[in-house]
């Protein structure tokens, strides 16, 4: 069923991927790590997510939804894993995007 979902997204999105990857990298990295000191099946999910999304190129979308799943699971992350998501926008960033890294910021 994610596979079929994926298909229709990619087919209708026209937007184009202003993120910058390296960035993206280094923001699943950073949770990759947090993934082996802690078990979290949000976590889990955001990076399978993130993987399987960059394999189409579809870098801000992977990187939207691993943020969704982040705040639904209540993973917070440290400020330096948000500041890689933060680069990784770069000028696409939104008001909205900030508001949830910012949510998503350990305090």
């Amino acid at each position: 069923m994610i596979g079929e979902l994926l298909q229709v997204m990619l087919k209708t999105r026209k937007g184009k991927n202003n993120l910058n990857v390296e960035y993206l990298k280094k923001f699943i990295k950073g949770i990759e790590e947090i993934g082996k000191t802690n078990s979290n099946s949000y976590l889990e999910m955001a990076v399978s997510n993130v993987n399987d999304y960059t394999k189409y190129g579809e870098y801000e979308l992977a990187l939207d939804i691993a943020l969704d799943n982040l705040y639904e699971g209540s993973v917070f992350l440290d400020q330096e894993i948000i500041s890689f998501a933060r680069q990784a926008y770069a000028k696409s960033i939104t008001s909205q995007k900030e508001l949830l890294l910012e949510m998503l910021t350990k305090k």
